[in-house]
C-alpha cells in the first residue's frame, strides 16, 4: 500500500469490516427467518465432495475435518450457500443463455 496513508489505509479496512460484518449479519437473519438448517446428510455430502475434489478417500477427509473441529465450518458454508440460494430464488434472477442474450 505505497502512497497511502495510515488513515486512509485505516479507512479502507473499516469500511470493509463493515461490509463483511453487514453481510454476514443479513445472512444469519435470512437463516433465522427462512427456518434453514444443515442435515448430517448434508455435511457428509460435503465432505465427500471435498474429498473428491482433493482426490483422497472420503474416510479420509472425514478424519481431517474431525481432527481440526471443522465440522461446524462446512455447517456454516452450506448454511450460506442455502441462504444465497433462497435469495436468487426469490429475487427470480433468471439465467439467460448466450443464443437469448444475442437476440
Amino acid at each position: 500500500h505505497a502512497g497511502v496513508s495510515l488513515d486512509e489505509l485505516r479507512e479502507h479496512y473499516e469500511q470493509e469490516a463493515r461490509r463483511t460484518l453487514t453481510n454476514a449479519l443479513v445472512i444469519r437473519q435470512i437463516v433465522d427467518n427462512e427456518n434453514l438448517e444443515v442435515g448430517e446428510e448434508e455435511i457428509d455430502d460435503e465432505i465427500a465432495n471435498m474429498a473428491a475434489e482433493r482426490r483422497v478417500p472420503t474416510e479420509s477427509m472425514r478424519a481431517y475435518v474431525e481432527a481440526t473441529d471443522s465440522t461446524d465450518q462446512i455447517r456454516s458454508r452450506l448454511l450460506h450457500r442455502k441462504a444465497m440460494d433462497f435469495l436468487v430464488h426469490a429475487s427470480n434472477i433468471k439465467t439467460v443463455g448466450a443464443e437469448t442474450a444475442k437476440s
